[in-house]
């Protein structure tokens, strides 16, 4: 869909900025997908309640500066988001997106795992303290595992691949 706004709406030139009000746009995969027709995306990681954003300061801000950085939008919507009562005590997480680094963080998550396959293949199952696993331990929590890296709670310390990390 964005790549066809980009292609035939927009003269081949990506939208400046994309939010989505709705749980869980803003996962990895689905930012990558994005990446070629969306410069920056605001959007949550988590569940959060839907049509709860307040774009009424964002968008007057377009309509004073038609011209104002889509970084400056989504730093209102995100400060709106986590400013607003309703937010405020929740765990919901807010956050604007530079897709333009998508690439790079792409090859980075691959190389992570790539590592981590080479450290099952050599250990069986590495283990990280405190990581949360979901759908059947289909997906893992990243900053739970890079935070058990970093501190040494795994149980792969000693693999010869440990140190790539």
């Amino acid at each position: 869909m964005v790549e066809k706004f980009k292609t035939e709406l927009n003269g081949g030139k990506k939208l400046d900025l994309l939010v989505a009000d709705t749980c869980d746009p803003a996962e990895l995969e689905i930012l990558y997908q994005i990446r070629e027709g969306v410069e920056y995306f605001v959007g949550s990681e988590t569940s959060i309640i839907i049509g709860n954003f307040q774009f009424y300061n964002a968008l007057n801000q377009i309509k004073k500066n038609p011209e104002i950085p889509a970084t400056k939008i989504c730093e209102t919507i995100v400060k709106d988001f986590i400013n607003d009562d309703i937010n405020s005590g929740s765990d919901d997480i807010m956050g604007c997106f530079d897709l333009t680094k998508m690439d790079d963080l792409a090859a980075k998550v691959n190389e992570l795992a790539t590592i981590l396959i080479k450290i099952k293949k050599e250990t069986g199952k590495p283990s990280f303290k405190n990581l949360k696993a979901f759908y059947e331990e289909i997906y893992w929590d990243i900053k739970k595992i890079a935070e058990s890296i970093i501190n040494g709670e795994v149980n792969f310390e000693n693999s010869k691949y440990y140190r790539k990390f």
